[in-house]
């Protein structure tokens, strides 16, 4: 997964993500995701990039920035 790939997730899911790069954080600061809305980009990695992350780990998605995600999708 790229960092355009996770711009289109987000663009779809309805987050205004006009300048996402690897250091912007996915919580309040940044993006804005909460645990619903990580729960969905979770589901979304899966479907569309066959990706299964541990469950637990989408819960720290609003913690992370996007470039730590697409680390996390690259294990």
């Amino acid at each position: 997964m790229t960092i355009e790939d996770l711009h289109r997730l987000l663009t779809e899911m309805g987050f205004p993500v006009d300048r996402l790069h690897e250091g912007v954080p996915l919580g309040d600061t940044g993006v804005g995701l909460d645990s619903i809305s990580s729960l969905e980009l979770y589901l979304q990695i899966e479907e569309n990039f066959g990706v299964v992350l541990d469950e637990s780990v989408y819960m720290t998605f609003p913690g992370m920035t996007a470039g730590e995600l697409l680390t996390e999708v690259a294990r």
